[in-house]
């Protein structure tokens, strides 16, 4: 028969096995959490670099509009082909240009109505920056307490 202190002995046993067993899979669901906001937070960082590529685009856009219009006709200008490369061409218009208004569709505006429709894309791109840089500090602090979790648990695992 088994005394008593012997079955305390082997319940306490089960009961330490039971915490540590609670304890790994605590850390293996702390772990592919952390794994998935990362993996999130990659994301949106990839998100806020194309945001503020375009957002220096339409700066530059911007710009060039302006020195455009301020141009005299005739004048000879080089025009971006992109990727560092351009031509050589004839202002024949500084009161107009011609821009992309979406699903592949250009047309002609006025510099200031061009200036105008830009400049509105850049308050969209600017307020969808801020949601994503809002969305990442969150999800980095969220890693930040599951990274915190997780030493905790390893700390008592060990200990």
């Amino acid at each position: 028969m088994v005394g008593k202190e012997e079955k305390e002995k082997v319940n306490g046993m089960d009961d330490k096995q039971k915490k540590a067993e609670f304890k790994e899979n605590e850390l293996q669901k702390i772990l592919i959490e952390l794994q998935l906001y990362k993996k999130k937070l990659d994301s949106i960082n990839q998100q806020i670099q194309i945001v503020e590529t375009t957002l220096l685009e339409l700066e530059g856009t911007i710009k060039a509009i302006e020195t455009l219009k301020n141009e005299s006709i005739g004048k000879e200008i080089l025009v971006s082909l992109g990727s560092g490369s351009y031509f050589k061409a004839t202002l024949k218009d500084n009161k107009k240009v011609i821009v992309n208004v979406g699903a592949g569709i250009s047309i002609e505006k006025t510099i200031e109505d061009a200036k105008k429709m830009l400049e509105e894309r850049k308050e969209e791109l600017k307020k969808t920056n801020d949601e994503l840089q809002k969305n990442a500090y969150e999800i980095n602090n969220k890693i930040s307490d599951l990274n915190t979790s997780s030493e905790r648990l390893v700390k008592d695992l060990r200990g």
